[in-house]
C-alpha cells in the first residue's frame, strides 16, 4: 500500500542502476515508471506485481539465509562455551547431538 501512495505522489519514478530494484526492471517496467500520471489501472497492476514479486522474491532469500546464520551462531556459542568451560561446551555437544 505505501508503494501505491508513493507512485501516486509523483508524476515519474526513476529506477537508479545501483538500487535495489535496477537488475529486475525490465523495459517495460521502466517505461512506466516514466510517467506516473497518464497510466492507466492495468498498468499500476503490472508495477504492483512487479514490486510484489521482487519483494516476494527477497523475503524468500532472507529466510533460506536465516538458518544458516542460526547454525553459525549456535557454533560460535558452542566454541566460546569450550573455551569458557569444558564442562558446558560437552554439554552443548549433547545438546545439539540429540537436535540432530
Amino acid at each position: 500500500e505505501d508503494f501505491l501512495d508513493l507512485l501516486a505522489m509523483y508524476s515519474e519514478f526513476t529506477i537508479a542502476a545501483d538500487s535495489l530494484y535496477a537488475a529486475e526492471a525490465t523495459p517495460e517496467i521502466r517505461e512506466l515508471c516514466r510517467d506516473l500520471k497518464v497510466i492507466g489501472k492495468s498498468d499500476f497492476k503490472v508495477l504492483l506485481r512487479w514490486r510484489a514479486a521482487i519483494v516476494d522474491r527477497r523475503a524468500a532469500e532472507a529466510a533460506a539465509a536465516a538458518p544458516a546464520a542460526e547454525e553459525e551462531a549456535e557454533e560460535s556459542e558452542a566454541e566460546e562455551a569450550e573455551l569458557d568451560d569444558p564442562i558446558e561446551s560437552e554439554n552443548l555437544r549433547k545438546k545439539k547431538a540429540k537436535g540432530t
